[in-house]
């Protein structure tokens, strides 16, 4: 990947959360109407997606390459996580926070519906990791 592209994929968050910031600080929520608050929650995904995904492909390498440092029998292969992985498990974790922030909005939210997010969370890394191996 180019150096400059690399740089927009591990920090669009950022970029993601200002713009995030600025319709909030700009915008009034009833004036809004369905697409702006449609825009405000696909704002929310994309910005929860590309952290996760800067942390989960940064953060097991740097994780594997210290457990490889201490334990001499085994490679970083067997812990590397690939781009395309990270980005499945990232887009299904990502939107855990978006539909908590549904049902927060509506009202709606029990801790029943917290339990059944958390179980839908976990069934479907549990899948992408099945999947990709």
């Amino acid at each position: 990947m180019n150096k400059l592209l690399k740089t927009l994929v591990y920090t669009s968050w950022l970029w993601l959360f200002l713009i995030l910031l600025g319709v909030m600080s700009a915008v009034d929520p009833v004036s809004a109407g369905p697409l702006g608050i449609l825009f405000v929650f696909i704002l929310v995904y994309l910005i929860v997606a590309s952290l996760l995904f800067t942390v989960l492909h940064w953060g097991v390498r740097f994780v594997s390459a210290q457990i490889v440092k201490h334990n001499k029998r085994v490679t970083i292969r067997t812990y590397k996580m690939g781009v395309r992985k990270a980005y499945y498990i990232a887009s299904a974790v990502a939107f855990g926070p978006v539909l908590l922030l549904a049902l927060n909005s509506v009202r709606q939210l029990k801790p029943t519906d917290i339990l059944l997010v958390g179980v839908f969370l976990v069934l479907a890394i549990f899948y992408i990791s099945k999947r990709e191996s």
